[in-house]
């Protein structure tokens, strides 16, 4: 073989390698940024000016929007000042998409009325494209928490007709379509229908986090988001019919504390610290001097509280952190097992992976870098050595491409044999 025929043949299979590139698509990072999280506090501001445009969130989810009368609407007025900030970000990364969510763990009643008929959708529906235009938003994010089994139609019915009515306004002269996305449980509850569900979604985020949090149903201490846990909840999401590159794995920037019931029968002094998972709890951690909240903390406490003297340590099966003093103990994510999972999700061949959420980072550096789990997400990312600024070109363009190159090739080498 000539080494000119080497190189063409080289060539080839370069550019083979670079359309499937295309076509896979470029690896997500999603960021929900919670309206109640930006404030003027002296003590734990954080504002929509603090994010870096070109930092590793490729798309950034403000929310809660609620449904209200079979409409969106928002739950305050201070949305319009952040949605001003987050349009000045898009203007300066225009790669950088903005979407807005609606529903959340206090709006699941609306959102089953809304859903519960025709008529209903379609007025929510009527209220949506305007608005998520108006407010210079790429697209929506359904978080029902959680539809039930007799709402599983609906929630189809409400997802179809929501990409329906996306996909005719994109129809206009320059007018991407709108994206549609939603947050899902860890399991795969009966209402879902996951076949369904990917047919008319963009993105599938699982919320892989909150397997053990005190409560009722929950009285032992448990990691909040080990990584078994998490790959069990995204391969389930598979087998029940959501394809993995629809699929984004969620990474948990808060953390979940109890209180550690001291053993019975003994007197004295208790030392907690060997203290660990499937220990009985008499109630929620105490709360943060930031988050104020009991069982919750945020990155910024728990590492803080290492600082000051908190032993740490790591579930080695589990591939998850925690941390104890005294009679409280707390499970997080740290830089590590949030590269875990960032490297699982990529080597599975997952659209991405979200975060929830960017306000309980230690958004100041209180224990060094400002945004270090955030940080570690991008650390942890493939930077893929391809032409950059080209978007990701759909499958059957990049099939027929590939056929053209293919037939010049041929006949190229033809010429030459």
């Amino acid at each position: 073989m000539s080494e000119f025929r080497h190189d063409v043949i080289f060539c080839f299979l370069g550019l083979l390698v670079w359309l499937t590139s295309l076509v896979e698509g470029k690896f997500q990072v999603q960021c929900y940024l919670p309206s109640w999280a930006l404030n003027n506090d002296p003590v734990d501001s954080f504002k929509v000016t603090d994010l870096d445009p070109y930092g590793p969130c490729d798309v950034i989810l403000y929310a809660f929007f609620k449904v209200a009368d079979n409409k969106l609407a928002s739950h305050d007025g201070k949305y319009r000042g952040h949605f001003a900030q987050l349009s000045i970000l898009k203007s300066k990364n225009p790669d950088l998409r903005v979407m807005l969510s609606v529903g959340g763990w206090n709006n699941s009643r609306e959102m089953t009325t809304m859903a519960g008929s025709a008529v209903n959708r379609s007025t929510f529906i009527a209220s949506v494209v305007p608005n998520l235009r108006r407010f210079n938003m790429d697209g929506l994010d359904i978080d029902w928490e959680f539809p039930k089994a007799v709402e599983a139609h609906n929630y189809i019915a409400l997802l179809k007709e929501l990409r329906e009515a996306f996909e005719s306004e994109a129809r206009r002269p320059t007018q991407d379509r709108l994206l549609l996305t939603a947050a899902v449980g860890n399991t795969v509850q009966t209402g879902y229908l996951a076949k369904e569900m990917n047919r008319w979604l963009d993105v599938v985020n699982v919320m892989t986090y909150d397997y053990h949090m005190y409560g009722s149903w929950d009285l032992m201490t448990g990691h909040n988001a080990a990584l078994t846990d998490t790959v069990q909840s995204v391969l389930a999401w598979e087998t029940a019919g959501i394809a993995n590159t629809s699929l984004s794995l969620g990474i948990p920037f808060y953390a979940r504390s109890y209180t550690v019931a001291p053993p019975t029968n003994v007197t004295g002094t208790i030392d907690f610290l060997d203290v660990g998972t499937s220990q009985p709890a008499s109630g929620p951690g105490q709360p943060g001097v930031l988050t104020h909240e009991n069982g919750t903390l945020s990155y910024a406490e728990v590492c803080s509280s290492i600082k000051n003297g908190w032993t740490s340590g790591r579930d080695k099966s589990a591939r998850a952190p925690y941390a104890r003093s005294a009679d409280q103990w707390v499970s997080y994510d740290d830089a590590q097992s949030v590269t875990d999972k960032v490297v699982w999700a990529q080597e599975h061949g997952l659209q991405g992976v979200f975060i929830w959420h960017l306000g309980v980072d230690d958004v100041h550096g209180y224990c060094g870098r400002k945004f270090p789990l955030l940080n570690a997400v991008d650390q942890a990312l493939i930077k893929p050595n391809v032409i950059p600024n080209v978007p990701p070109i759909k499958s059957a363009s990049a099939i027929l491409c590939s056929c053209a190159i293919f037939i010049l090739f041929l006949t190229i080498l033809q010429s030459y044999l």
